[in-house]
C-alpha cells in the first residue's frame, strides 16, 4: 500500500514505525529484526562487516 495513514502521517508500509510502536518488543528483538534480517537478506554485507570487525 503506497498511501499515507491520515491519522498518523506515516506511510502504511512504514514497518519501522510499526515496530517502534510495539512496547512488547525489546532491544534484543529489535536487533534481531533490523540487524539479523538485513544480514540474511544481504549476505555480502555480513561478510564485509565480519571483515571490518576482524581488522579492528
Amino acid at each position: 500500500v503506497r498511501s499515507v495513514d491520515p491519522e498518523t502521517g506515516h506511510r502504511f508500509d512504514d514497518t519501522k514505525a510499526l515496530l517502534d510502536s510495539l512496547d512488547s518488543l525489546g532491544p534484543a528483538g529489535r536487533e534481531a529484526i533490523y540487524g539479523g534480517n538485513a544480514l540474511r537478506v544481504f549476505p555480502r554485507l555480513a561478510r564485509r562487516l565480519e571483515k571490518q570487525e576482524a581488522t579492528r
